[in-house]
């Protein structure tokens, strides 16, 4: 894992990460490690965070440098900060998976990753995925107050040929 970003835009109950306030990676930090990891084997580099969109620029240099040597990319987010401009810039530079955090359908306390806050952005992935080549899926956090919206953006993640990962949290 590649931590690019320790704040984020929104507050789960369950995580930590909301008004973090320490500074993120810088680019040529960035490079360093991924020279590294490269160094010892390692293929895959999920960006991390909190919520690595909130510096967008640094998120699409890393995906670029790390695509063009070699890594499979993975974006993790919770999607409140992509648009269409950004999601066509990312597939271009490379990206090999987007993992999109969703928790419920509809915003709840304590959960907003809810996938009505981000349809436009879900759907819009969707229909690029096959242009770009990347892969997408739900990151859905299991809690005992969204075991109904679980199973509905199961059936959403089926019928959009998207995968699912799921985590227990509580």
């Amino acid at each position: 894992y590649l931590f690019t970003e320790w704040r984020c835009n929104i507050d789960c109950h369950y995580c930590f990460q909301f008004k973090n306030d320490s500074p993120g990676m810088t680019m040529e930090t960035a490079q360093s490690a991924l020279d590294w990891i490269w160094s010892i084997g390692s293929r895959v580099v999920p960006l991390m965070g909190g919520e690595p969109l909130i510096r967008k620029d640094v998120v699409l240099e890393v995906i670029r440098y790390g695509a063009q040597q070699g890594f499979f990319m993975y974006l993790p987010t919770n999607g409140y900060l992509l648009d269409k401009v950004f999601i066509d810039e990312m597939g271009k530079a490379g990206v090999a998976a987007v993992n999109l955090a969703v928790d419920c359908i509809a915003p709840r306390k304590g959960l907003p990753k809810a996938l009505l806050n981000i349809e436009p952005q879900f759907r819009y992935l969707v229909e690029q995925q096959k242009k770009y080549g990347y892969l997408l899926f739900f990151n859905i956090n299991i809690c005992r107050t969204n075991l109904k919206d679980v199973k509905m953006l199961t059936e959403i993640a089926h019928q959009n040929r998207i995968g699912t990962d799921y985590h227990l949290n509580e």
